[in-house]
């Protein structure tokens, strides 16, 4: 009988069951079976349109195992799905007869040993260089599956749900390791990624709540998305030179990672990527230019973060939840404050914003109760609703714009009743009378904040000085002492 294991027909169908036997009788006593075995299957693909290759394969049994041949020509073969095995324990051997011929066993296919549940030990020969997409996904009691050196590739949730393997050795020369091929071995102590390693797929290994210990070579220059998120046993993550972008919620839910090490080659980190950690200090790369949104929210732990002057903006959620960070030392190019991005920082006690910064959104400060002092720059166009709601003990707050930024209702009634709200002398009538900044019961001018400076430092009288204290090459709005004179740059 002759089958399809693939493509238009579903299952294995018997073809030209009306005609074979007679045929078989004609042509049996002039050509060997193999032969005649080839006949048939051409006159089975010109009768469904098919091409010859597309029918070659064929599975065989030997040992209990289903193969299939991928090459005549090459003399290779593959192991097929094996949805009725029972054994506890294959070994896969280098090479298999069919027909006389002896064939290499190259690959695990797909699906091949996918729901087999008394599966414990899987022994995979040299000179096997594939396994294929959820090749053993599902196999709850597999513990042991030791990959031979010349694996090359290993498909997507090729070990899914393994949750009895306790190790996975990573052997140089692997190239390629596809989306979630370790999704869920839950009892994997450690993951060494080889240098050889080119293409790695999306959470290849999350939820391996296991791993204590991780090794990511230099020549990767992406972390994939979520590649180890909710490895909840990771304590620690040094990441090397090399390493360019961490993609979205690459180390997520990793809840007692407390030590991370950035490399000066990051230029990205992307949303999520450290979400819900236990960062306790971090320091960002000088070529990072955007803080993501919630990249580093709920890390409850978080009391030091140091960020490089580059920050432009920061994303919405981005500190959301870290209640323990007592001080946050802005950017001076940053321009931006998403939504939510320090909402519930409960334990902030100074927001001092650089003169560069223009808009913030909603809800960004909410729930900063700490927070005594607030300066919002001398640039600030637009602030979003509530963006400073139950910060209470808000006391004195200065805004350096002559005009009132767009704004409707940014605090609570006892900071409007009970706040000092300053700003420039020329600049009191239009706050009085502006949308939101008319409800402070008192508003004063004599904004300067422009530091003194000895007139012995000549090294000065060159540098544009901003109300920070800080100098600047190229100002951005916002004032300056400048040769000796208080400049506003609009």
């Amino acid at each position: 009988m002759i089958y399809f294991r693939h493509g238009m027909m579903s299952g294995k169908q018997p073809l030209l069951t009306n005609f074979a036997p007679k045929l078989i009788n004609i042509v049996k006593p002039i050509i060997n079976l193999r032969f005649m075995k080839k006949f048939l299957l051409l006159a089975a693909c010109a009768l469904y349109g098919v091409s010859y290759s597309y029918c070659e394969a064929a599975d065989f049994t030997v040992n209990g195992v289903v193969y299939s041949v991928l090459s005549d020509s090459d003399k290779t073969a593959e192991v097929a799905a094996n949805p009725n095995l029972t054994d506890e324990t294959v070994e896969i051997p280098a090479t298999v007869t069919f027909e006389d011929i002896t064939y290499s066993v190259v690959g695990i296919g797909a699906k091949a040993f996918a729901g087999c549940e008394n599966l414990h030990k899987i022994v995979m020969p040299e000179g096997l260089t594939s396994i294929g997409n959820e090749a053993f996904s599902g196999c709850q009691a597999l513990e042991s599956a030791p990959l031979p050196n010349t694996l090359r590739h290993i498909g997507s949730y090729a070990f899914q749900e393994c949750f009895m393997l306790t190790d996975i050795a990573l052997n140089e020369g692997i190239e390629t390791i596809e989306e979630g091929a370790f999704y869920y071995c839950v009892r994997v102590p450690a993951i060494h990624i080889p240098a050889s390693i080119t293409s790695l797929g999306r959470g290849a290994f999350m939820y391996c709540n296991g791993v204590t210990e991780i090794t990511i070579p230099s020549n990767l220059e992406t972390i994939p998305y979520g590649l180890f998120a909710w490895c909840q046993k990771l304590t620690k993550v040094d990441i090397p030179e090399g390493v360019k972008v961490i993609e979205y919620g690459a180390f997520s839910n990793d809840t007692y990672l407390d030590t991370v090490t950035l490399p000066e080659s990051l230029e990205v980190i992307e949303g999520s990527a450290f979400q819900a950690c236990a960062i306790e200090n971090l320091v960002i790369p000088s070529g990072i230019t955007e803080i993501a949104d919630f990249a580093f929210s709920l890390n409850s732990f978080l009391t030091s973060i140091s960020l490089p002057s580059s920050i432009t903006r920061i994303g919405g959620c981005a500190f959301q939840g870290c209640w323990q960070l007592s001080e946050f030392e802005f950017p001076t190019d940053l321009k931006e404050i998403g939504i939510e991005a320090f909402k519930g920082c409960s334990g902030l006690l100074k927001i001092n914003l650089p003169d560069g910064v223009e808009n913030i959104g909603e809800n960004a400060f909410r729930g900063c109760t700490s927070a005594t002092e607030l300066n919002l720059g001398s640039a600030i166009n637009t602030i979003g609703n509530q963006a400073f709601y139950n910060a209470w003990s808000l006391t004195d707050i200065k805004c350096g714009n002559p005009q009132p930024p767009v704004a409707s209702d940014l605090f609570a009634d006892d900071v409007y009743s009970n706040a000092v709200l300053t700003v420039l002398d020329e600049a009191v009538e239009a706050y009085k009378e502006a949308e939101c900044w008319k409800n402070f019961s008192n508003i004063q001018g004599g904004l300067s904040g422009i530091m003194e400076i000895s007139p012995e430092k000549e090294a000065y009288k060159e540098q544009w000085i901003g109300l920070d204290g800080k100098v600047y090459a190229n100002p951005v709005p916002g004032i300056y002492l400048h040769r000796g004179k208080k400049i506003i740059v609009r």
